[in-house]
């Protein structure tokens, strides 16, 4: 993988203008939204057409990757993933099927090009969908920054439920809160 960053983000919690000053003043230059309907309902200024006109008016690219990283995934109620959610734990299914490492050659040629960002609607404050991408990038070496606001930037840390076997992601280990 390349020696770049990946840097996550959501968009919850944020007005539409903090969102896009953080991009900018952290030099984002490609965003990629990961959210299987681009078309928020709930926060509708994070709309993909919205979104891709104000970063386009600051030289960033807007990519949707949806089909690729979305949640819409089947449930499978014998998931070995028992410390995640029954969504997580279909989505950690999904990343260990023949069409996620593909996704990832595509999200990785982006890194390559430019300073990227992965968005989804959560907060960076709660598991979900990016986070389980990132541990994904940062078990095969890629780093990955989580964006809470443009002054705090965390380095994302492998989930404490997840344990890899080989190049595979368990997340079935017991966490203490």
């Amino acid at each position: 993988m390349s020696d770049k960053k990946l840097y996550c983000i959501g968009y919850k919690g944020y007005a539409l203008n903090n969102f896009i000053s953080t991009m900018e003043n952290l030099n984002i230059s490609i965003l990629v939204d990961i959210r299987a309907s681009p078309d928020s309902v709930t926060a509708a200024d994070f709309s993909q057409s919205i979104l891709r006109e104000k970063l386009s008016a600051i030289n960033i690219i807007y990519h949707w990757a949806g089909r690729q990283f979305g949640d819409d995934r089947e449930l499978n109620r014998n998931s070995k993933h028992s410390q995640l959610s029954p969504e997580l734990a279909s989505y950690a299914d999904y990343m260990q099927g023949s069409e996620f490492p593909a996704a990832i050659i595509q999200l990785t040629n982006l890194v390559s090009r430019g300073r990227t960002c992965l968005m989804c609607a959560e907060s960076r404050s709660i598991m979900s969908y990016c986070d389980l991408i990132a541990d994904y990038l940062v078990l095969h070496g890629l780093e990955v920054d989580n964006i809470h606001s443009d002054s705090n930037v965390v380095e994302h840390l492998l989930s404490g439920s997840a344990r890899h076997e080989s190049v595979e992601l368990i997340y079935d280990r017991e966490t203490k809160n």
